[in-house]
């Protein structure tokens, strides 16, 4: 028995032994610390049970409000830097017509969906390439465009077969409403391939009295409300 036992001592001195040396060849470039401190333990310290201080909600809207409103400038900078946006004439003819397009596309969708016919609700495409081809299609006989523009854009419409040819291309092409409402709001976004289309689009389009935009879009009225609350939130604070 104390032959075994003493084997079975000796195996464990060597296999500690060996562990500690292991655990000590800890590569040069690695940042240990203090090994021999053992790690701070932190209390966790609660607001007492069935108390939520105004002070943490105050604290919380702050910080909530900071982040939604920095989210918002951010957003309004990438948009500026990948989208095309024009103010229109809501009764001109580009703006007519790529609303019908959108509309148009919506309606068919809706009958086919009453209809159960997924297939064919596909190979409608999506409906700003209905917007998009309306919209060129106009601007294409605009009083405003010259012999070749007008040349341009018919090529580019003659070059395309179908909508689900445009899908890649045509990235965003949608019309929204303004705080003014006799304008509309113009957001396009297309491929590197058909950005000598859009070039002839821009043209006729300022043109025929549609405002480029350019830079970062203004706060909106819930960002701008939104910055008052917290501007007054923040003073009754100090």
């Amino acid at each position: 028995f104390c032959s075994i036992f003493c084997t079975i001592s000796t195996s464990d001195a060597y296999f500690l032994l060996q562990s500690q040396s292991s655990a000590m060849s800890i590569p040069g470039w690695s940042l240990t610390g203090d090994v021999s401190a053992p790690p701070p333990h932190r209390r966790r310290v609660d607001e007492p049970a069935g108390e939520v201080s105004a002070k943490l909600v105050q604290k919380m809207v702050v910080l909530l409000s900071k982040m939604v409103l920095k989210n918002s400038l951010e957003l309004r900078e990438l948009q500026s830097a990948a989208l095309c946006t024009f103010i229109l004439e809501r009764n001109s003819n580009e703006a007519v017509a790529g609303s019908n397009g959108t509309k148009a596309h919506n309606d068919r969708a809706k009958e086919l969906r009453e209809a159960s016919k997924q297939s064919e609700i596909e190979k409608l495409g999506e409906p700003h390439v209905h917007c998009w081809g309306n919209i060129i299609a106009a601007a294409a006989q605009s009083s405003r465009a010259s012999s070749e523009d007008k040349d341009a854009l018919n090529a580019h419409l003659g070059s395309v077969a179908g909508v689900k040819e445009l899908e890649d291309s045509v990235l965003v092409c949608k019309l929204k409403r303004t705080y003014k409402p006799d304008k509309v709001k113009l957001i396009v976004c297309v491929s590197n391939e058909l950005k000598p289309v859009m070039k002839v689009l821009t043209k006729v389009l300022r043109a025929s009295g549609g405002e480029l935009k350019r830079g970062v879009a203004p706060k909106s009225g819930a960002e701008r409300e939104l910055q008052s609350l917290l501007d007054g939130l923040l003073q009754d604070a100090a």
